[in-house]
């Protein structure tokens, strides 16, 4: 986002994506939720820095929306979060 080019960062990040995959030392589900954590930390601190500097166009509105629902069977009890962006 801050020097408005995908291709570097995600290309290495896939590199080191499918080397850690194949040599067995994460499973496919913990890379895939390390890569969405990441990309929303790096989102939220491009955000911030942006934020401090007063480029981030105000005038859009926030179009994230969280929902929050108890989810209840005899099998588990949980919250179920659904987040559109």
């Amino acid at each position: 986002m801050e020097y408005d080019n995908y291709w570097i960062p995600y290309g290495v990040m896939s590199a080191v994506f499918f080397s850690n995959v194949k040599g067995h030392q994460h499973w496919f589900s913990d890379m895939v939720a390390g890569a969405i954590v990441g990309t929303l930390i790096g989102r939220s601190v491009v955000r911030s820095s942006w934020k401090a500097r007063g480029i981030l166009d105000r005038t859009k509105p926030k179009k994230i929306t969280l929902s929050y629902t108890p989810q209840f069977s005899p099998e588990f009890t949980g919250l179920r979060i659904v987040g559109t962006f």
